[in-house]
């Protein structure tokens, strides 16, 4: 993705995302043989074999079959995250993390560029916005919503297992941090432990997943994982952990690509990502009782509208007044049971500041017209993301002027 001319389209997007989790066109090819088997007649809907100048025709959305392979690039996708080379599945909440991470972002990308004003930003300058201002913040939503569920600190901002950082002036990265944590709970300190219980050449490629000089194929971190399954159950499953290697060099391709990408306006910015997260964090974005706001199609743009309110000094009186309006209510007196109930549910409710964002917006959403990505009688969920394109294209507009303004004699 080096050099970038054009933002990539959305299957250019989606072989990143399948490259990202070893998914080459091998895979593809094999998935493509598996739908073609279970369609009643396959040659009207998908190509006999793939290629890569087929490939290569629908990254710029030419050629017959450009849906079809989209079809196969996403049941590849979703198979190499969720199951096992033979087939079967793989139990893990990692993998279903993983999972939807990957096509909630591919989601908004497909979603959101097309209605973008890029006239004049580079698609570098207009991809780490993206990134920045909804890859990110999804991220982090995602995290912040399944910290539990993780295993020690594997989910927790600070300290997840899934992003590279610096150690004594060394980069550690995604699949070095796992298999740190892999090594404790079966038994070893360090790869040299590992190379006693097998032999030399399994120490020397562990030692090179370990030094990040490469990233380990699935099959060899899941057959690592296999080889010493009873000694890791004590604490998490096989299938958890080899799911966590999933994930684990799908991040350490992505943070690669990311790095020689944004290499020149912000070097090393994989390392970037974790205080990245740490400001979103900060933002203390206001979310809803029932998580509306929290989900990973419109946190991103609740976070863009809150910031913009506050900005413009209209969060106390549209938010913030309304949170003390119910601290000030009373009670009626000599309440009955039903009554006393219902007073209650108001004051939870109303002491939220999410609930009232989200009735704010709600009315924004009344108010506007669609960008594009709607249609007449979508979903709330889908016009919160018309006011989250609305606000990148109002950044992109700003960072034109900044342009314009740097360049002006």
């Amino acid at each position: 993705m080096s050099g970038l001319t054009v933002l990539p389209s959305n299957f250019a997007a989606l072989r990143f995302v399948c490259r990202c989790f070893g998914v080459e066109m091998p895979e593809m090819e094999r998935m493509l043989q598996i739908i073609r088997k279970r369609e009643p007649t396959p040659d009207k809907s998908f190509p006999g074999r793939l290629n890569r100048v087929m490939l290569n025709d629908a990254e710029a959305e030419t050629g017959p079959w450009c849906q079809a392979l989209v079809t196969v690039a996403r049941e590849a996708l979703y198979d190499r995250i969720v199951r096992q080379q033979n087939g079967q599945p793989l139990f893990g909440f990692t993998g279903h993390l993983a999972e939807r991470l990957a096509f909630a972002m591919l989601r908004l990308y497909e979603k959101i560029v097309p209605n973008l004003n890029t006239d004049g930003i580079s698609p570098t300058d207009t991809l780490w916005i993206l990134f920045e201002e909804v890859f990110a913040p999804t991220i982090y939503v995602e995290l912040a919503l399944n910290w539990q569920r993780g295993l020690g600190t594997e989910f927790q901002l600070e300290t997840c297992w899934y992003l590279p950082l610096v150690e004594k002036g060394a980069r550690v990265g995604p699949v070095a941090r796992v298999l740190r944590c892999w090594f404790r709970a079966a038994g070893f300190r360090y790869a040299h432990d590992l190379g006693k219980a097998l032999d030399d050449s399994v120490r020397r490629k562990v030692d090179r997943w370990l030094s990040g000089a490469c990233v380990p194929k699935l099959s060899e971190a899941h057959a690592l994982v296999d080889r010493f399954a009873d000694d890791v159950r004590w604490l998490d499953s096989p299938d958890s952990w080899k799911t966590r290697f999933t994930l684990a060099c799908a991040a350490e391709q992505f943070f690669a690509t990311m790095d020689n990408l944004f290499g020149v306006i912000h070097p090393d910015s994989s390392l970037q990502v974790a205080a990245i997260l740490q400001k979103i964090h900060a933002d203390g974005v206001a979310v809803d009782d029932g998580r509306v706001l929290a989900n990973s199609h419109t946190f991103f743009a609740a976070r863009l509208l809150q910031r913009r309110i506050q900005s413009e000094g209209r969060w106390k009186g549209e938010i913030t007044a309304r949170v003390q309006d119910t601290q000030a209510k009373k009670c009626s007196p000599n309440p009955s049971d039903d009554e006393l109930e219902q007073y209650r549910r108001e004051i939870e409710w109303g002491m939220k500041a999410g609930n009232w964002f989200l009735e704010f917006i709600k009315q924004e959403v009344a108010k506007g017209k669609p960008v594009g990505a709607t249609e007449c009688g979508a979903s709330l969920q889908a016009r919160i993301l018309d006011l989250g394109i609305c606000e990148l294209n109002c950044l992109l507009k700003a960072k034109r002027g900044r342009q314009a303004s740097a360049h002006r004699p």
